[in-house]
């Protein structure tokens, strides 16, 4: 874990099936991993090394993605983009992360996102 992380993670991913996702964040944990259910949100924990990081799951966020957030800087990995990745390295499944860092920036578009497949990683403008 570098101590350069984001504070938190977020991804989008294009699946609305919350076991798709709680197998994938099964891999991740040392622990098994079990939802509990807060409105049109699903939370849970995962344990990573020595760390317990609450995730949040929103199934249908916005145009067929869910959005998975990592309420932690202690996640494996730097940015969205590294999580994002994974996801689809891990599930062969498409991702969207947003492109700008999580300082804010004024020169970034904040619609600008990254689409990861298993092709490539492509700039689009998401909205």
């Amino acid at each position: 874990m570098s101590s350069q992380n984001q504070p938190d993670i977020e991804i989008y991913v294009k699946t609305k099936d919350a076991e798709t996702i709680k197998n994938w964040l099964s891999t991740l944990s040392s622990r098994t991993v079990e939802f509990s259910k807060k409105g049109d949100m699903l939370s849970t924990q995962i344990f990573v090394v020595d760390h317990i990081i609450d995730v949040n799951v929103l199934l249908k966020a916005q145009s067929g993605f869910s959005s998975i957030w990592f309420d932690s800087q202690n996640t494996t990995w730097n940015n969205d983009l590294a999580c994002a990745q994974q996801f689809v390295q891990d599930t062969q499944i498409q991702a969207r992360c947003i492109k700008s860092s999580w300082e804010e920036d004024e020169t970034e578009n904040p619609d600008c996102w990254l689409n990861i497949d298993n092709e490539k990683t492509t700039e689009i403008i998401w909205k």
